[in-house]
């Protein structure tokens, strides 16, 4: 059997509501339709104010890495100067995002977390 959506069930309900006459189910049944579809339509949003510190720090990061060399979150926060008053998680998280676009690789050694530049 195909998955079935909200909206194929919303249409089953109205088809059944409709040979049972029920206009009052039918009214309720295409405004819930309706709105689905509204809220399926809504155009994205911008991107928060962490996302974009978050892109920020990342191209920091990338500019200033040294190519090759495996660091720490930590250690990578301390060579770049410019890093000093952001906090160990959003770096981690802009590396996060590094390592999902390709530009950096995550390995894990003796438990800790090792990134770098490729």
């Amino acid at each position: 059997m195909e998955k079935m959506y909200k909206k194929d069930y919303f249409a089953e309900l109205r088809t059944l509501a409709e040979r049972a006459n029920r206009k009052d189910l039918i009214k309720f049944i295409d405004n819930e339709v309706e709105l689905l579809t509204r809220k399926n339509t809504r155009k994205p949003t911008k991107p928060t104010k962490s996302a974009t510190e978050t892109a920020d720090v990342a191209e920091k990061i990338l500019a200033d890495m040294p190519t090759g060399e495996k660091l720490t979150a930590t250690q990578i926060q301390n060579q770049i100067p410019e890093l000093a008053g952001v906090s160990n998680q959003r770096i981690t998280a802009a590396l996060k995002v590094l390592v999902n676009t390709g530009f950096v690789e995550n390995t894990h050694e003796k438990g800790k977390s090792l990134f770098t530049k490729k």
